[in-house]
């Protein structure tokens, strides 16, 4: 059986799912790096994916941590429905965060 990779917490606002990702930071020694969803999305295009690619390899650098990505539903509709935001841009950021 493989190791943990990730855990991906969904619900509400304002139900704890920050305070449970940093207990589990703690409890497991590891860094807490937090992302705002909006801070990805860059104005030009392709800058953005390079921003996903940069808090990744952050987070290999720092490793062992935990990436809690905050406010993403701010970025992530529904796959296909970004429209008026520079050719889908904030798909291309969800495609590159689920790779």
């Amino acid at each position: 059986m493989s190791s943990l990779k990730g855990v991906l917490f969904d619900g509400p606002l304002s139900t704890g799912k920050t305070m449970l990702a940093k207990a589990i930071t703690n409890k497991c020694n590891a860094n807490f790096i937090s992302i705002k969803g909006p801070e990805l999305l860059m104005m030009w295009f392709s800058e953005s994916e390079a921003n996903v690619h940069k808090f990744f390899y952050k987070a290999c650098a720092s490793a062992p941590c935990v990436m809690f990505f905050d406010k993403l539903d701010l970025i992530t509709k529904s796959c296909g429905e970004s429209r008026g935001d520079a050719g889908g841009a904030s798909d291309h950021v969800l495609n590159q965060i689920l790779t």
